[in-house]
């Protein structure tokens, strides 16, 4: 019998971060340069939670719930470096090398759109089935802080937006090679 192929944290072959800015005369949304976050990821956690509300009769005995909207949260994990200079422009335009990324996204942006493939490990050439995940959301809270011993890290929650075309959420499987 084959041992089971578990998916791991080395699995994730794509993290990117894109700030953005929304339009005020229209509501169209920009979004800035893709940075890689796949050096300093400690974790991310995509939630999909389903607001639902009680409909039945008043002459039921058991409860029935309609699901009425989709909502979620993506939470990121960031591990602190320090190093690099900051891009000129306001707001701070953070990159790979500016040192800490999601400090320089909550101080100046509001939209953040999240891309995370998992299922194939980066440098593997065959053809796997990989899973990604491409969330659109807004900055809901932002923490940072230092600690004597371990990482020092920072935590970004998102919650969803709409832009008018997409799913906040998307997860979409495809075989790459």
């Amino acid at each position: 019998m084959a041992a089971p192929i578990w998916l791991r944290g080395q699995d994730l072959a794509v993290f990117t971060v894109q700030p953005g800015t929304r339009s005020a005369t229209d509501g169209s949304i920009t979004w800035g340069t893709a940075i890689s976050m796949l050096s300093v990821l400690s974790s991310v956690t995509f939630e999909d939670m389903r607001e639902t509300e009680m409909i039945i009769p008043v002459t039921a005995v058991q409860a029935h719930y309609e699901r009425t909207i989709l909502n979620s949260s993506c939470t990121i994990v960031e591990i602190l470096k320090r190093g690099g200079t900051v891009a000129a422009g306001t707001p701070q335009v953070p990159t790979a090398t500016t040192g800490p990324i999601l400090p320089l996204i909550a101080q100046g942006w509001d939209l953040v759109k999240v891309v995370a493939t998992r299922g194939k490990a980066a440098g593997v050439g065959t053809s796997l089935t990989c899973q990604t995940y491409t969330y659109l959301g807004t900055i809901s809270r932002f923490s940072d802080g230092h600690q004597n011993l371990g990482a020092n890290t920072c935590s970004l929650t998102l919650v969803p937006i709409n832009d008018g075309t997409n799913s906040a959420m998307t997860d979409v499987e495809s075989a790459v090679a």
